[in-house]
């Protein structure tokens, strides 16, 4: 009985071979599909745990509005300090600032807005919504008219290692791009509380991004906590 059913089988097969062998390409592009996308997701999620650490992101963030006079990096940095310290009791782990500005470029004859971002603590011993990682070249050095831009804005703006920009506030002073520096956090500009797109970014140091802009000190004060719950309750400062 087995065998004459085996026979009826292979028979309906060969009968209809071209019918079969659709069915059979479509099962295995069915399954080959969903291998591949579930292959795809992976690597995407693997390569978003990379870039974006849930370590580095903010419980807190505070717009702020500097006054007239200039204040430095290292002004900054004792500030938060003593404010991370008196804030220590509440579970306050870690206080950090940036200063997000909008800012006018110009390379040869092209010129468009975009914004800069600088940070209080130095590239590369950041801990809060900083650069995530170099995708090439370096960090700028400190007051060696050097600056660096997210891999986005250099492909959209056709711009690559050693171009140089120029700004309105430094005149025909050359800001040399010596690194591709990914930033994948979300960011609204203060002034619009509209999100920054990540072509639109440009990065410097403190200092070199003071005189670019001309602003006195940071936009945003970045908190984070112990714990997510510890956040909920507001520091005095707020």
């Amino acid at each position: 009985m087995f065998k004459t059913r085996s026979r009826k089988i292979i028979r309906d097969i060969m009968a209809r071979k071209g019918r079969s062998i659709l069915v059979i390409l479509s099962i295995m592009i069915g399954v080959f599909g969903v291998t591949t996308m579930t292959s795809i997701t992976d690597l995407v999620n693997r390569q978003l745990d990379k870039d974006i650490r849930s370590d580095q992101i903010s419980h807190t963030k505070v717009n702020v509005i500097s006054g007239e006079t200039a204040i430095s990096r290292a002004d900054n940095r004792a500030y938060l300090g003593a404010l991370q310290t008196e804030l220590a009791p509440s579970g306050v782990i870690d206080i950090e600032g940036q200063a997000i500005f909008p800012v006018v470029w110009q390379h040869g004859d092209q010129q468009a807005n975009a914004v800069m971002f600088s940070f209080s603590e130095p590239f590369g011993e950041g801990n809060l919504e900083t650069v995530s990682r170099i995708v090439k070249g370096r960090y700028p050095e400190p007051g060696q008219s050097e600056i660096a831009v997210e891999p986005r804005f250099a492909e959209v703006n056709n711009l690559a290692l050693g171009d140089t920009l120029c700004f309105p506030n430094t005149g025909n002073e050359e800001w040399e791009i010596v690194g591709f520096l990914l930033h994948p956090y979300f960011t609204e500009l203060a002034e619009t509380q509209m999100m920054v797109q990540v072509e639109d970014r440009i990065l410097a140091n403190y200092e070199d991004a003071q005189r670019i802009i001309g602003f006195s000190g940071l936009s945003a004060i970045h908190v984070r906590y112990e714990t997510t719950p510890q956040s909920m309750v507001l520091p005095h400062f707020l």
